[in-house]
Parts: structure tokens; sequence; C-alpha cells
């Protein structure tokens, strides 16, 4: 059997960390919003533990990453009947947002150049 999901999308908010109960590991989740055709968006939970949820953590609303995991589906009983969740339990994290993009930086700067200088 195979369970691989990759994903690549951007924060919809801060990442939030927490320790679990029962052996006090770390844990880190966060929403990721992965464009789909017709400019439609899918908003995935996506929850890290141990050494990924230290990498993780710092992590804020914007930033591009990549993610590779499992899918994880768990069926819960409540008062209203059973409910599913659906998330990814991410392994492995590519961060694809450098730490000081120069482009955020130059965002609003008026650039000025002359027509004469473009190659084409």
């Amino acid at each position: 059997m195979f369970n691989k999901v990759i994903l690549i999308g951007r924060l919809t908010k801060d990442a939030n960390t927490s320790y679990t109960s029962n052996s006090n590991t770390q844990m880190t989740k966060f929403t990721l919003a992965v464009n789909r055709m017709n400019d439609k968006a899918d908003f995935i939970p996506i929850v890290c533990f141990g050494k990924t949820a230290e990498l993780t953590a710092n992590l804020t609303k914007g930033q591009l990453i990549a993610i590779e995991g499992r899918l994880q589906i768990d069926n819960v009983r409540g008062a209203n009947g059973w409910k599913t969740y659906v998330s990814v339990v991410a392994n492995r994290i590519v961060f694809l947002t450098p730490k000081s993009d120069k482009l955020d930086q130059m965002l609003g700067e008026e650039i000025d150049f002359d027509e004469d200088d473009l190659p084409f």
C-alpha cells in the first residue's frame, strides 16, 4: 500500500504549536491553501510532529512551502453521530519563500527605466 501526498501552497494564518498530552511531543498545525484550476483553492489542514514541528513552528501567514507527507483520515464519534476529519501529516518541508524576499521589499517602490534600455 502507498499513501503519499505532495503539496505546494501558502499558509492561511500563522502556525500554531502545542504539545501532545500523552508523550509531550511538539506538534505544529496550520492550514495550507493550494490552488487548483478555475481560480479555486483547497484549504488543507497540515499537522507536524517532532523535528518537523520544530522547523515549522515559526511559519507565518502567506509563506509559500512545499510539504511531503501522508493523508490521515480520522472518524470520531460525537453527540451528533460520526464525523470524518481529513488532514495531512507532514514529514518533510521545503521553504519556498526566502527569509528576506527581495520582491516583497521592492513592492511599492517606483523603478525608473528608459525603454531604450530594454533588450527587445
